[in-house]
């Protein structure tokens, strides 16, 4: 059995080398992909997700089906948008098998937090088209470095879907694999196939991605059910309440406000830098407007009296 995107499948230009990579350049090394057998010996079968398992042809098909239908669009800022969909309707395959052996089984207690979030950021990055993507791009590439370690920990651990999922999330702000992220949303649940079909129906050449990308995700029936399990899961983790109601609202279709947009990518090095509950909780402070309140009420106390200030600032820079 080989990696079912090696280069002999369509991904990598050559062994070991990635055009474009988002992960090239992050100085985190890149593991290569641990995928198990997908059928026959060895082959684990999905719970809620259970079918039968598609065959690696059927996979591959789909692929070069997208592909072909994104360069007849010839749109590369909508084809990242069309990855960062996917991925979103592919991120509550996380919560497969959770009823039974616990959310995020599938990943080391140590890892779980950081993993999710790396995951949610990759996605949170591309979901973002309005922000001019160099800014961003040293970011992006760190997390989606680890979303792709999550995805490798997840096959190690025989999670399928997680595993692909994970895939998906690390290049949904990549327009060169576009294609691959749908292929891997359909080996994460396959009843996504229609819904990503009747997605790339729907667009053409003048769809404006930012429209298209406010559109709610409509999910087929047999996934609503585990969609509303992984957003409950995600909310009984600390501080994760915050990617509960940023997934809803991009699965409802609510416009994200640019200036939020903005801060929560470009991140301070020394909140970047913190555990993820706390990079968590700044980005909750930052979607409710509190940490422009913080900032506006340490200004005010600068400008008054020098002594008197100060217990004032110190009770204002903690919260």
């Amino acid at each position: 059995n080989h990696a079912r995107h090696s280069a002999r499948d369509g991904r990598n230009p050559g062994p070991g080398m990635v055009k474009n990579d988002p992960l090239e350049k992050t100085g985190i090394p890149r593991e290569p992909r641990q995928d198990p057998p997908r059928f026959g010996l060895g082959a684990k079968r999905q719970h809620v997700l259970e079918k039968p398992i598609m065959p690696d042809t059927d996979i591959r098909k789909f692929r070069d089906e997208v592909r072909t239908r994104l360069r007849e669009i010839d749109n590369p800022r909508l084809s990242a948008t069309f990855a960062v969909r996917v991925a979103l309707m592919a991120l509550p395959a996380l919560a497969d098998r959770a009823e039974e052996k616990g959310f995020l089984w599938y990943w080391r207690q140590e890892d779980r937090e950081k993993y999710l979030l790396a995951l949610c950021r990759a996605v949170q990055f591309g979901a973002s088209s309005s922000i001019d993507f160099a800014m961003i791009s040293a970011a992006y590439a760190a997390y989606a470095a680890y979303a792709a370690y999550a995805a490798n920990a997840a096959y190690a651990a025989n999670a399928n879907a997680a595993a692909a999922t994970a895939y998906a999330a690390a290049y949904a702000a990549n327009a060169a694999y576009a294609a691959d992220a749908a292929a891997d949303a359909a080996n994460a649940a396959d009843a996504l196939i229609p819904s990503m079909r009747q997605e790339l129906a729907a667009l053409s050449r003048d769809t404006e991605p930012s429209r298209y990308l406010a559109q709610a995700i409509e999910l087929p029936p047999a996934l609503m059910g585990l969609r509303e399990r992984f957003l409950m899961e995600i909310r009984g983790i600390p501080s994760f309440d915050y990617w509960a109601d940023w997934l809803q609202d991009r699965y409802d279709g609510r416009p994200q406000d640019p200036k939020i947009i903005e801060k929560t990518l470009l991140l301070p090095e020394e909140i970047a830098a913190q555990d993820p509950r706390a990079i968590n909780r700044y980005l909750a402070e930052l979607a409710t407007g509190e940490k422009e309140q913080k900032i506006k009420r340490v200004r005010a106390i600068f400008i008054g009296n020098g002594e008197a200030g100060k217990t004032s600032l110190i009770q204002a820079l903690n919260g």
